[in-house]
């Protein structure tokens, strides 16, 4: 929701329609004329640069389709910006191996969308977990050949705006000094958690415990010196704890400050 909010708020949408409708009419000219004529017969290339309702409404799904793809690839974008090697960690936890029937539409399908996830990653100096790639499995694509048609051509333009929509977080981010993951931060509260079970009791910033809940989790041998069955037993209630209570550590830390 943060990065549809982001999103709608900004007016990041009018950047990119008009280079959205440009790049859907360039690959039905360019690429894919063959298949658009058989499904609208007697159509000619120039009629596609009208502005006839009828013929504008045989192309302008794509164009609707590539508009909400981009919006979710900038979406994960500033998921993966703010919260790091959490925000694919998450990702898989809640969408692998896939969601069961048809894609939708207006997101990317899942393939493309771990790929630009994986490019981002790179870009933005990201650690990619081990397996992450292969965690997902193929979603079925439209078969209705007009449908089929039109979400290709989609996925084609959202997906050649993935450099700049990469840049757009960044430049975002910067202009309003988003917080990033400290490393050294995440080491800090993750030993607190591991060696010593309690709460961070600094101010640190919520992609940094995210991260460092996120480590411990994964951790299989987390607690493992402690001999008390309690605490095996509810190893995943006890570590959401931390994380939460250190969340409102760091809550009460800033209200504080502000206050004074």
């Amino acid at each position: 929701m943060l990065g549809h909010s982001v999103w709608e708020s900004e007016r990041f949408a009018a950047k990119f329609e008009k280079q959205i409708e440009n790049g859907v009419l360039k690959e039905l000219k360019n690429s894919r004329w063959e298949e658009y004529e058989l499904l609208n017969v007697g159509s000619k290339v120039s009629d596609l640069d009208s502005d006839d309702m009828f013929v504008r409404s045989t192309w302008l799904p794509a164009y609707t389709w590539a508009l909400l793809q981009s919006e979710e690839i900038f979406c994960d974008f500033l998921g993966l910006y703010l919260f790091a090697e959490s925000y694919l960690h998450a990702f898989s936890y809640l969408t692998s191996p896939s969601t069961s029937g048809q894609r939708s539409l207006g997101y990317p399908n899942i393939t493309r969308r771990i790929h630009h996830l994986v490019y981002a990653a790179t870009v933005m100096k990201i650690s990619i977990p081990a397996g992450f790639k292969s965690d997902f499995a193929k979603e079925e694509e439209p078969t209705e050949p007009s449908q089929k048609l039109l979400v290709s051509i989609a996925d084609t333009v959202s997906n050649l705006l993935a450099t700049d929509l990469i840049k757009l977080v960044q430049d975002f981010a910067n202009e309003k000094k988003l917080h990033r993951r400290n490393p050294d931060k995440v080491s800090q509260i993750q030993d607190e958690f591991r060696n010593m079970i309690v709460p961070t009791l600094e101010q640190q910033t919520l992609t940094d415990i995210l991260n460092a809940g996120w480590n411990c989790s994964l951790d299989s041998d987390i607690w493992d010196n402690v001999s008390h069955d309690k605490l095996h037993e509810a190893k995943d209630q006890i570590l959401q704890d931390l994380i939460l209570k250190s969340m409102e550590v760091s809550e009460y830390h800033e209200r504080t400050k502000k206050e004074q």
